[in-house]
């Protein structure tokens, strides 16, 4: 019984923190990279919620002529994206909406097994999300040179990725 009632309370706290961690009403639009594209940024806590591992894609692409891409560069790491990383937003988006549901059903008052159910899809699409960001870090490592991949790093730190 206390058992329970504690791992609701833990429940319903992690939930809570994710969902204020959210960053909804935090949101600001920032320019990044050589495109000028104005992407929406979150805090730093917020993004690590979706995946503590960076979307150096994103960054990669959205700076080629800072990093001095070759066409050769570009091909391969728009071939990488689009058939092998071409569903990482749709993941981002997935936690993103598992996370309010889960808060919300907490909320609710529904029962410890929804709950443990609804918590593991959560954590099994987050794993999918990491998974496919490594390895899409362990493609860059391949494609980028010593120095490009040097410059992408700072960049990812100046742009608190």
């Amino acid at each position: 019984m206390i058992y329970r009632y504690s791992f609701l309370f833990g429940l319903l706290f992690f939930s809570i923190s994710i969902f204020a961690a959210s960053g909804v009403s935090q949101k600001a639009e920032k320019t990044v990279g050589n495109t000028g594209h104005a992407i929406a940024q979150q805090p730093h806590d917020a993004r690590l919620n979706i995946s503590a591992v960076p979307d150096l894609m994103t960054l990669v692409i959205d700076n080629i002529n800072a990093l001095k891409l070759t066409e050769i560069q570009q091909r391969d790491l728009k071939f990488w994206r689009d058939h092998e990383g071409s569903d990482t937003k749709v993941l981002a988006k997935k936690i993103s909406t598992l996370e309010k549901d889960l808060h919300h059903a907490v909320l609710a008052g529904k029962s410890t097994g929804y709950l443990s159910s609804q918590a593991n899809r959560l954590l099994s699409t987050r794993l999918q999300l990491t998974s496919q960001r490594i390895l899409a870090i362990d493609n860059m490592r391949h494609i980028l040179t010593a120095q490009q991949w040097q410059k992408l790093v700072k960049l990812a730190r100046e742009n608190a990725l």
